[in-house]
């Protein structure tokens, strides 16, 4: 037989407490499927509307040169990196 603890049963009380005091989201956004284990958004950048591409494991924005040149963005430096899929990935200024 298991008998609760008291501090237990208060931590608990405690722990339904704060989920019912949870508030809504600030904001909800739509992801929208791509290729086939991908996701994109539709965003604002500097005024300019695109599509990219939803990737939490990425640990720097990419955006295509057409892009860059909207937003009045200039490259510099250069980055490698590698896609799930081994795929080597230069970017150059």
């Amino acid at each position: 037989m298991h008998v609760l603890q008291p501090g237990f049963i208060c931590l608990c009380a405690a722990a339904n407490l704060c989920v019912a005091q949870s508030t809504a989201p600030v904001a909800t956004i739509p992801l929208e499927p791509y290729l086939r284990a991908q996701a994109v958004v539709q965003a604002t950048v500097s005024g300019q509307t695109g599509t990219f591409l939803f990737d939490t494991g990425v640990g720097v924005s990419n955006f295509t040169p057409a892009f860059m040149k909207k937003i009045d963005c200039r490259p510099w430096g250069r980055l490698t990196g590698f896609r799930m899929t081994g795929e080597r990935l230069d970017v150059i200024d």
